[in-house]
């Protein structure tokens, strides 16, 4: 027994044709569209992972800047290493 008969086709519908026979050209055409559409996606999700990472290296490159103690700052010397970051004890 074939799948399309065993199938209940709905009352006003029309049978487009597209999966008769089996295996056809419209059934491998949908295959590849939609392996296109899913490598697309997944390419798409790479590179916006790629520019986040990019933007969360810059925003870190500039915090470490702004946190650097400037030529002749008063805590120069101390030997304690500035920490990035979260909150020190200092400032709650």
């Amino acid at each position: 027994m074939n799948w399309q008969l065993s199938a209940a086709q709905a009352p006003g519908s029309t049978n487009s044709g597209l999966f008769s026979g089996g295996f056809s050209w419209g059934l491998l055409l949908i295959g590849i569209v939609a392996l296109l559409a899913l490598i697309a996606v997944c390419t798409f999700g790479v590179l916006a992972r790629v520019r986040d990472r990019a933007a969360d290296r810059k925003s870190l490159e500039a915090l470490r800047r702004s946190t650097q103690p400037k030529s002749g700052s008063a805590n120069q010397g101390t030997g304690q290493p500035l920490e990035s970051g979260g909150s020190s004890p200092a400032t709650g």
